[in-house]
């Protein structure tokens, strides 16, 4: 018999994501740069705790084309170790790849954390690591350097075209710390993965 973390886990990974980016939120997504982009929610994420998911759209298969090899610092204390991994993708690929889960008391809050939607330039490491200036930032950095060296994918087009999500509202805080850890370990995201301490 699945407990309620596990059904809560299946509810998430195994359908198709629930919402395109537009859906959730009303922001400039053409690829211009000006001062500050206005952001304004559509309703449809709710102010409850939960845990959720990103996915890229990867219905033609652009996953391949995209940048997935990555240097991650190694563990605290050796600064000078970089660990090169890949972000994996199938022989026969999804039509949806699981980019990031995350758990939070308030998934309408958590959401515009993830993008920086109001943030237009992002750094680029040259060692090939990820920009990640504050713990909130995973997301926004994993995309950007997915597209890093696609000069004609630029972030804002790309989220509106690309990027999904999903969410299942989780109101326990034990349900949800469970729900996330067994949601990582399951769908294997590709920006969850990180250095160790």
């Amino acid at each position: 018999m699945l407990s309620k973390v596990s059904a809560e886990v299946l509810k998430l990974l195994s359908k198709p994501p629930q919402f395109a980016i537009p859906e959730l939120v009303d922001v400039p997504f053409d690829k211009s740069h000006p001062q500050k982009r206005p952001v304004k929610y559509t309703g449809q994420l709710p102010e409850v705790g939960g845990i959720y998911a990103f996915w890229l759209d990867n219905q033609d298969q652009i996953a391949a084309s995209l940048r997935r090899k990555l240097h991650l610092k190694g563990p605290a204390g050796q600064k000078k170790v970089w660990i090169e991994t890949c972000w994996h993708l199938p022989e026969k690929q999804p039509p949806y790849i699981l980019l990031y889960v995350g758990k939070s008391t308030n998934l309408k809050n958590r959401f515009g954390l993830h993008l920086k939607l109001q943030t237009e330039k992002w750094q680029y490491p040259t060692n090939g690591s990820l920009y990640k200036p504050t713990t909130s930032c995973q997301l926004r950095s994993g995309i950007e350097h997915l597209i890093s060296q696609q000069p004609n994918l630029h972030f804002f087009p790309f989220i509106k075209e690309r990027l999904r999500y999903s969410y299942v509202r989780v109101d326990r805080f034990e349900d949800r710390f469970y729900a996330e850890d067994a949601a990582i370990g399951l769908g294997r995201p590709w920006f969850n993965l990180d250095s160790e301490r």
